[in-house]
């Protein structure tokens, strides 16, 4: 399952299996660089080996998970990283108070109600020109829900959408600023 950038890892301390493969993690570091957003908002933390390709750039990142498990970056968290250990829901509060441009990553739980909830959590607060990436679009839930946001069930589309084919798929959604606007 390791790949040779595992021997790299290992050699620095921070080889544990990771959760997302390493073209997807390119695929993260690659959105983040063209999207450029000024804050990152992440359902579902796992290991952190996401979380650190989110923040290769040194954009702001608040992940988000309800079980706090050992991070590949082991005791020295990054500084622009903040894992809380709460739902992604918990989220909403501050992304409110977030200047600029946002970037949510939805990769929680995978059941029905768990994306749905992250997904109404950001439906709160998003802005037009914020981006939502889902990993896992091969999970019947997230491709659900990838559909009704996408526009695939006959709604106007909100969203550019982009989709990137990875080991258990990628998408990208930029929001248009129509239909699901935050209300002030």
């Amino acid at each position: 399952m390791y790949g040779e950038d595992d021997e790299v890892l290992k050699g620095r301390g921070l080889a544990r299996k990771r959760w997302v493969t390493l073209q997807e993690a390119n695929v993260l570091a690659d959105v983040v660089e063209e999207e450029a957003p000024d804050h990152i908002f992440e359902s579902g933390t796992a290991n952190g080996y996401s979380t650190s390709w989110l923040g290769l750039l040194g954009t702001p990142v608040t992940t988000y998970d309800i079980v706090n498990r050992a991070k590949v970056w082991g005791e020295r968290n990054p500084a622009h990283i903040t894992c809380v250990n709460e739902k992604f829901s918990s989220m909403v509060e501050h992304a409110k108070t977030v200047e600029g441009k946002k970037l949510f990553f939805i990769d929680g739980n995978h059941n029905s109600s768990g994306v749905k909830a992250d997904v109404e959590a950001v439906l709160e607060v998003i802005e037009k020109g914020d981006v939502i990436v889902f990993h896992d679009l091969n999970c019947r839930a997230v491709i659900r829900f990838w559909h009704r946001l996408a526009g695939d069930e006959g709604r106007e589309v909100h969203y550019k959408e982009t989709k990137y084919d990875t080991q258990r798929g990628m998408g990208k959604l930029v929001f248009k600023g129509v239909g699901h606007e935050r209300k002030t």
